[in-house]
């Protein structure tokens, strides 16, 4: 977990200023997901799944790609989501039924 958190402090901003193209200029959505990324390699790690190593250090193409698979996800779910106006919600048909 050492190496996790090194490796994190040492480039979570790198990552993130690479993730934000993904995101929409979004600098919150990119280190998010960098976020995301690590808090999965650290549920690796503690599984015994460590071949994200590189000799003794995390290999940062290995983080950067999982990354960029993270940003891609993210935006493809953003595509599903349909967006409604408040504009287009009737409040007066809920308002009167009993729950």
């Amino acid at each position: 977990m050492d190496r996790i958190a090194t490796f994190y402090e040492k480039n979570f901003k790198k990552l993130t200023g690479f993730i934000k193209e993904y995101t929409d200029g979004s600098y919150e959505v990119a280190s998010d997901i960098v976020q995301m990324v690590f808090v999965r390699l650290l549920e690796m790690e503690k599984e015994g799944r460590t071949n994200f190593y590189e000799d003794d250090s995390l290999n940062f193409f290995y983080v950067y790609r999982a990354s960029i698979n993270t940003a891609l996800k993210y935006q493809r779910a953003k595509k599903r989501i349909e967006k409604v106006s408040l504009e287009d919600i009737h409040f007066d048909a809920y308002i009167d039924q009993d729950y």
